[in-house]
């Protein structure tokens, strides 16, 4: 018999780290953990270190900008635009653009006098601007629509932004937009008050028979053109909110009414073509859930929110709607007998066929459990403002006349995987949260960037920390999603460490994945300059050395003995 199972000992640990690579693989995606018709489960962070969403820190709104809130005759929006690191406030017909980093400075835009409507940041068309403008501030007013270059340079504390004026406007004939998205090649989308959608179309230059500019309406029918306004007759229902699917050429369109438009843009990004509109969502996935029971006559069911789910994480799932309640409802455009293997279904932006609630996700309150978790979370939620991507919701709640609840879920990786390894198919099971935050959001954005995988132990070395931006009237507060390895940090810093908590940690999570964590934050570069640094790395030596085992050396004989000489062919 051989003196080791894979011949050297460096072969027997490529084995190992092999072995451990592919059941990361085995992972499930998330159209593989919603393979039911709904789901519902939540596990509350027991203790409060465990909490899957907490508070980095908040930034109040300048003074300055208070000010000018104090002057408001009409209206006043507001959003976030990560891309730049920057956050949008309007009021009436002022523009200010505030760095949310450098918590003081903000650029103001008053180079006209129309109360604004709508503001979005979309990417530029290509050969129109120069190479220095790098997104396209699109803002709309009752009289006109126009453009705006951005240029950013990105750097510490977000970077530097620049304005530039392109002369390029439509008239929007009284119509406002309540509504703007743009895809990735540079079209812009918009959704006007009186029910149609439109298209911002520019290029770099007036033609001989063409402006430079036009707004066209795409939903107006050839006969609408000869009818007078008052003839006109009922109005299609106004658009609340649009998502466009790059990688599959699709728009989303959320109406008022509750229900989701579907326009396929073609296969080469230029066309526009209704191909499902679903008029019956609540109903739908109250036949898929008995226990969803949003919608009334006192309270219709409404959507808060749409959110395009990318091909790198599902094929077969495409969009998810967060409700009024905080269910979130999946949607699928691929047919029934291509949805039991996502990996088998294939990438494709082919006209989609099929347009369905395929799953239904309960609220965290829907789910009864603990009372710790009870005395978090709201009892029944009232979204008005929504995040979902990576796998993570999180979800805006009233909590109080002067404060937001932010209800967040994240997958409950060990949990999942302990339930891979003992049954064929596993279900979603999620940790959630409800930290505070003061004032009322006006809208959620993650801040940091890259690829998301559902299972964050297998990339807890290579990827950072979420975080999040939640901006409301009185700032903004940025979040921070804690992976398994920042629980871990949070719960050794502690000035003394319950030995029932700890093992609470390693019951959880297994003793390997905790030595592995633990091995994490002694390597992390930046390991002295977290928060009780020194003391986190002197806890992590200490789990290491009393709970990780007795390490030792195999070390292979000088001279074969029989056993080896045989196995090996030796004489």
């Amino acid at each position: 018999m051989a003196s080791t199972i894979g011949g050297t000992p460096l072969e027997h640990a490529a084995q190992v780290v092999e072995s451990k690579q592919q059941a990361d693989r085995k992972f499930p995606v998330i159209s593989e953990l919603l393979h039911a018709s709904s789901s519902s489960e939540y596990e509350g962070a027991i203790p409060a270190e465990w909490q899957v969403v907490t508070k980095q820190r908040a930034v109040a709104l300048p003074d300055a900008l208070f000010e000018q809130y104090d002057l408001l005759e009409c209206r006043c929006f507001m959003g976030l635009f990560p891309e730049i690191g920057r956050a949008w406030i309007t009021v009436d017909h002022r523009l200010f653009l505030w760095n949310y980093e450098d918590e003081t400075d903000f650029y103001s835009f008053e180079g006209q006098e129309q109360i604004i409507v709508s503001v979005a940041l979309v990417k530029p068309r290509s050969g129109v601007f120069v190479e220095a403008v790098t997104h396209v501030l699109v803002v709309a007013t009752p009289l006109e629509v126009f453009l705006l270059g951005v240029g950013h340079r990105g750097g510490a504390r977000g970077g530097e932004v620049t304005l530039y004026a392109t002369q390029i406007s439509v008239a929007a004939d009284g119509v406002a937009m309540t509504c703007i998205a743009g895809a990735h090649d540079g079209r812009v989308f918009m959704g006007g008050n009186d029910g149609g959608l439109y298209e911002f179309e520019y290029r770099a230059s007036d033609g001989w028979l063409t402006k430079r500019a036009r707004k066209v309406n795409l939903t107006a029918s050839v006969a609408s053109y000869f009818v007078p306004t008052f003839l006109a007759g009922r109005r299609d229902t106004p658009a609340l909110a649009m998502a466009v699917d790059d990688a599959r050429r699709l728009l989303y369109v959320l109406l008022q009414d509750a229900s989701i438009r579907v326009y396929w843009l073609g296969a080469q990004g230029d066309e526009f073509v209704l191909v499902h509109h679903h008029r019956t969502v609540g109903s739908a996935a109250a036949l898929l859930c008995p226990q969803f029971n949003e919608g009334s006559e006192a309270a219709p069911f409404e959507i808060a929110s749409l959110h395009v789910i990318p091909l790198s994480e599902s094929r077969t799932l495409g969009l998810v709607a967060v409700t009024g309640g905080g269910s979130r409802l999946y949607f699928s455009t691929v047919q029934r007998a291509q949805r039991f293997y996502d990996n088998a279904a294939r990438a494709t932006a082919d006209r989609p066929e099929v347009f369905e609630v395929v799953h239904v996700r309960l609220a965290p309150d829907a789910q009864p459990g603990a009372a710790t978790r009870a005395a978090l979370m709201p009892r029944a939620l009232r979204v008005h403002a929504a995040f979902y991507g990576g796998g993570t919701a999180l979800m805006a709640h009233a909590w109080s006349e002067d404060h937001d609840a932010v209800v967040g879920a994240a997958p409950a990786c060990a949990q999942i995987l302990g339930r891979v390894a003992r049954q064929p198919r596993a279900s979603l099971v999620e940790l959630a949260a409800a930290p505070r935050v003061e004032g009322r959001t006006w809208a959620i954005a993650e801040l940091s960037s890259g690829a998301r995988a559902l299972n964050d132990l297998a990339t807890v070395s290579a990827t950072p920390t979420r975080t999040f931006a939640v901006l409301t009237n009185a700032g903004v507060t940025v979040l921070e999603q804690q992976r398994p390895v920042d629980m871990l940090r949070a719960l050794i810093g502690q000035p003394a460490v319950a030995d029932a908590q700890l093992r609470e940690f390693i019951a959880a999570y297994g003793l390997d994945e905790t030595c592995a964590m633990c091995f994490t934050l002694l390597c992390a570069d930046d390991a002295a300059q977290h928060s009780g640094g020194m003391h986190v790395l002197g806890a992590a030596r200490r789990v290491l050395f009393e709970l990780g085992g007795v390490p030792h050396f195999a070390e292979a004989p000088a001279f074969p003995t029989a056993a080896t000489a045989d196995a090996t062919g030796s004489e």
